[in-house]
């Protein structure tokens, strides 16, 4: 897909587990709050509100 368009892929870290589209993967719930708050914090840091 970045060969097409310009993006960024941020790889959000499980630990040692199988990736994405394995059979035995399986998705830790528990990474979601880290994850939405590298957004904010992305966000706020980029568009800060004056």
């Amino acid at each position: 897909m970045l060969l097409e368009r310009p993006g960024a892929f941020i790889f959000l870290g499980m630990g040692d587990s199988p990736e994405c589209h394995h059979p035995a993967y399986r998705f830790n719930d528990s990474i979601l709050g880290h994850g939405a708050s590298y957004w904010v914090r992305m966000v706020e840091k980029t568009m800060p509100a004056n």
